[in-house]
């Protein structure tokens, strides 16, 4: 992909404040925190991470299999765990959510995750598919490769991070990629009528997008820098500490503090409306990078409450293996019935 003149009406790239001046979040659990193992139901054996035990019948909601879903199979859960070289690791988990199972929303896991690399970046993209798409979840597959391979293309061409117009050449490019896939996906039109609108293809196959890069080597300060490219999506980012704690990067949801009045989430293929969201800024060693779905941010709250204090138990002082991501990410939570994902690189 030919990078393009950084020209337009981009907003510049808000650098992040020094390290010591960032805001972190660590607490202890309270005793009316009281983290558990869920003993009945048909998540037995699951932790708990609740302010109460009432899970509002999350615990007996029986699992389902979705054996006709659009697009083939689609396996419930996919998680990875690699290292990239001898300082700095990625995991990656993805869970279909508990309410997914319940008749009234029976759907596969409509989450999508890629990861890749070059030389000087791990490449990052997280996916959440719109529920009442019923086609979301091949919409946000789709959107993930694309986005990846798109910016894999950007790297070798500029050796260095994209700039702000060359992050929007990406977000427009992979939109009218999910558009055209939708249009080979869904039914053509009778004889005589004309093609879907996108807001028409939209009810039917629509995904948000978030990407990340973090870069596999220290720079001459010795932290490594990262960008959170926010294309039509609601994903947060945070640095995990083992000290600190929990520090978020951008929080993905609507009502955060700094966001313009109009803000909301538009899904591709239809077009968001506005330029990616950027953030970027640096990782001291030892720290790790998170990007999650809302899945995952709307029970770690910042990182106040009990799961945020869980996950950063678990997850927060170095690379752990596919089990033990995929047996923390199992945690009940009664704000957390939804699909979630979460991609982490650790550096060492």
């Amino acid at each position: 992909m030919k990078p393009p003149d950084d020209v337009g009406p981009y907003p510049a790239i808000a650098p992040e404040p020094p390290v010591a001046e960032r805001e972190w979040v660590l607490r202890e659990l309270a005793e009316e925190h009281v983290l558990a193992t869920l003993e009945g139901g048909f998540y037995a054996g699951r932790p708990i991470a609740s302010s109460g035990p009432d899970l509002e019948g999350l615990d007996q909601t029986r699992p389902t299999a979705v054996g006709h879903a659009r697009g083939g199979h689609r396996s419930d859960v996919a998680a990875d765990m690699g290292w990239i070289n001898d300082s700095l690791a990625v995991g990656a988990v993805s869970l279909r959510g508990i309410g997914h199972h319940a008749k009234a929303r029976l759907a596969v896991r409509q989450d999508a995750y890629s990861l890749g690399h070059t030389d000087d970046w791990v490449i990052i993209a997280v996916a959440d598919g719109v529920s009442a798409a019923p086609w979301s979840h091949l919409a946000a597959q789709h959107a993930v490769i694309r986005a990846s391979t798109l910016v894999r293309a950007l790297l070798d061409d500029v050796g260095d991070l994209p700039t702000p117009g060359q992050w929007a050449t990406v977000a427009e490019e992979v939109r009218a990629s999910v558009e055209a896939f939708a249009r080979r996906s869904v039914p053509a039109p009778a004889p005589g009528k004309d093609a879907p609108s996108v807001e028409t293809l939209a009810l039917a196959l629509s995904t948000t997008l978030d990407i990340a890069l973090v870069a596999t080597a220290p720079d001459a300060d010795g932290r490594y820098r990262y960008v959170h490219a926010s294309m039509a999506g609601d994903g947060t980012s945070y640095l995990l500490d083992p000290v600190l704690g929990w520090s978020t990067i951008r929080d993905g949801q609507p009502d955060q503090k700094d966001a313009p009045a109009d803000f909301g989430v538009v899904p591709l293929p239809r077009d968001p409306g506005r330029p990616p969201v950027i953030n970027a800024g640096q990782l001291e060693p030892g720290q790790a990078f998170m990007l999650v779905t809302d899945g995952f941010s709307g029970m770690i709250a910042g990182g106040a409450g009990v799961a945020g204090v869980y996950l950063h138990d678990e997850w927060g002082h170095g690379p752990v293996d596919v089990v033990r991501l995929i047996q923390a990410a199992s945690l009940m939570n009664p704000s957390g019935d939804d699909d979630r994902t979460a991609v982490i690189v650790w550096t060492c």
